[in-house]
């Protein structure tokens, strides 16, 4: 019985305060069953992240082999910020929430249309690794949908989700393993840098998962549902 107002009371602290800045994360290791990188047949990538996304470190990578020619890889972070702060708590409210989504013109921001929000703030984004039967399944490109950056920095207001597929041959290699550049604070990639000589870091050792993007937000609703707070 006392739910129901815990729960209200919870609701209504999340309307006025935002999101919590670091919502509860799921124990990936306890919950899901972890992966070998030696065991893959393709290497995993690096990625090239800028140092101001420290406040957003990777916390798991999930693989789906979806067949002999394909692979998906979800790569979850704790956050995406946005760089003018303001945006940044409209952008975790749509993704709790579902109560707001961008636009490109004034006041850039709209109500949702029929959208739930992912109860997380956590950012998930997809790649696909696509291999080659005839060459014994060897890599031959990574395939970014709606989450290549094409031309766009850190700081663009408003990212495009574009879509590209990238050939193996025209990544850098870091010990046989693509590097993707992070270019954009929502975590979009790209086989080249957009950001000159913005410092950064390589990120080579990550937790890795077998799982499909569904049942990594299963995960994330799992807790709030074990909570007693599935509204």
């Amino acid at each position: 019985m006392l739910l129901v107002p815990h729960r209200a009371l919870f609701l209504l602290a999340l309307l006025v305060l935002g999101p919590p800045v670091r919502c509860p994360a799921p124990d990936f290791s306890r919950t899901c069953a972890r992966l070998a990188p030696e065991a893959l047949p393709f290497p995993l990538p690096v990625f090239r992240v800028p140092l101001v996304d420290d406040d957003c470190p990777i916390l798991a990578v999930f693989v789906e082999q979806t067949g002999p020619e394909a692979a998906e890889l979800h790569v979850v972070t704790a956050d995406e910020d946005h760089p003018l702060p303001v945006i940044d708590q409209l952008y975790d409210a749509q993704r709790w929430f579902g109560l707001v989504e961008p636009t490109r013109t004034f006041p850039f921001v709209r109500r949702a249309r029929g959208r739930a929000g992912y109860r997380r703030i956590a950012d998930v984004e997809t790649l696909v690794i696509q291999l080659d039967p005839d060459r014994s399944g060897a890599p031959a490109a990574i395939r970014f949908p709606g989450t290549y950056s094409g031309d766009q920095g850190w700081n663009v207001l408003l990212a495009r989700h574009l879509s590209a597929t990238i050939p193996w041959e025209h990544f850098d290699l870091d010990d046989g393993r693509p590097v993707l550049h992070v270019n954009t604070w929502n975590h979009l990639f790209s086989n080249e840098p957009n950001n000159g000589c913005e410092r950064h870091r390589l990120v080579t050792d990550y937790p890795v998962f077998e799982g499909s993007r569904a049942h990594v937000q299963r995960q994330f609703e799992t807790i709030w549902t074990d909570f007693g707070l599935g509204f």
